[in-house]
């Protein structure tokens, strides 16, 4: 069974105390990379339980955000026998490479936009 989590506009980077640093992730979280249909390279932490319920949550941050944004829920939802994903979706953080060029979410159009829905599915 497949959990997705769209956590958009929850969180506000003035009130995240330490934003923009990256939290320290543990021994559990292992980064992944994957490719989407349409070849954007999607980078994600995959929080991994030491006893698992046979569940899986993919967190998408909010515009802007990346992966790091929910490394503390991640965590949570591992200690709770979650396995959580945590991606950093088309233009944000680590996945901005798209056929090789650098693709960023401050220039994309509204067709880029759409096409980020494959970031998930490619999850």
């Amino acid at each position: 069974m497949l959990i997705a989590l769209l956590l958009t506009g929850c969180i506000q980077s003035p009130s995240i105390q330490g934003a923009g640093q990256v939290p320290s992730a543990g021994e559990n979280v292992k980064k992944v990379s994957f490719t989407t249909t349409d070849n954007v390279a999607i980078t994600a932490n995959l929080f991994e339980p030491s006893k698992s319920n046979g569940k899986n949550v993919i967190l998408v941050p909010m515009l802007g955000h990346t992966k790091t944004t929910y490394t503390a829920l991640a965590q949570l939802l591992s200690s709770k026998g979650y396995r959580a994903l945590a991606l950093d979706v088309r233009g944000h953080g680590e996945s901005m490479q798209h056929n090789g060029k650098t693709i960023s979410h401050q220039s994309f159009s509204s067709t880029q936009w759409n096409a980020a829905t494959k970031d998930i599915a490619a999850a």
